[in-house]
């Protein structure tokens, strides 16, 4: 299960998290590489228009509207970032506020409600499990603007431990570093690209490569998949650019990310 968002940075367009492959957001268009002009929202998309350089919105939603959000928890179990099961734990949901309070709901183990919540393209939910699960907190945008039903992810601890582990110089999971975790994927075919290379601030950075992780390829593979290894961060949700670039393309994005938390997400960019 995925969830799918996006946001428009140029030539860029961000996807994230939560519904079934199948059902996932279709842009309505892309636009043409390093054009500044270019303002193309798709839908899921908004408000992060520019340059290549373009960051995500500034704002998460549309201002004076709220809205509301229901639906499951699934907990990710293979570092495919797909397969997982029904979480039945709970756990504390968090939305990004129409003003200046958080937005907090309950996960019952079945399902979420969150009321009054900030209607927009790229409302970044958080799930925090109680303490003692052997899920991580999970940060994730949703579309609010086209849903008010999305199943929501958490990803389980083992899970970054088997992606860490596995680089040549093995890392431990650090509980005041971010975990991020972006797929890329062609913005037309919404196929995976390989070929990405990704930076941060210096840190690690783990590339999927024929089924396992790799330190050394520098590049994302088949799956399109970049892993930020123990990225820094701030012990509270903040927004950090992440720089990317392939064969003809190049450019930057904006991601939520907080200590001990991952962030699961899809960046479709057109070539």
């Amino acid at each position: 299960m995925r969830c799918a968002f996006g946001v428009t940075l140029g030539f860029c367009l961000l996807l994230f998290a939560c519904q079934k492959e199948e059902e996932r957001a279709q842009p309505l268009g892309n636009c043409p590489p390093k054009d500044p002009n270019c303002a193309i929202v798709p839908p899921g998309g908004g408000g992060g228009n520019g340059g290549a350089d373009a960051g995500t919105a500034g704002s998460s939603g549309n201002a004076g509207q709220v809205g509301t959000l229901t639906g499951g928890i699934i907990g990710v179990t293979s570092d495919d970032f797909v397969s997982g099961v029904a979480f039945v734990e709970t756990a504390k949901v968090e939305a990004d506020p129409p003003g200046s309070v958080a937005v907090q709901g309950t996960y019952d183990g079945n399902s979420y409600s969150l009321q009054n919540l900030s209607v927009g393209p790229d409302v970044w939910i958080g799930v925090t499990p109680d303490p003692g699960s052997a899920f991580l907190p999970t940060l994730q945008p949703v579309n609010t603007a086209l849903t008010s039903t999305a199943d929501l992810v958490v990803v389980a601890a083992n899970v970054i431990d088997e992606v860490y582990g596995i680089l040549t110089l093995p890392e431990a999971r650090q509980p005041d570093r971010a975990h991020v975790v972006v797929r890329f994927l062609d913005a037309k075919t919404l196929t995976p690209v390989s070929g990405v290379v990704v930076t941060h601030q210096g840190e690690n950075i783990a590339y999927d490569a024929g089924g396992t992780w790799s330190d050394i390829t520098g590049e994302t593979g088949a799956a399109g998949y970049a892993v930020i290894v123990n990225a820094l961060s701030q012990s509270f949700t903040s927004k950090q650019k992440l720089t990317f670039q392939a064969v003809g393309v190049q450019g930057s994005v904006d991601l939520a990310m907080r200590a001990g938390a991952v962030t699961l997400a899809d960046v479709a960019i057109a070539k």
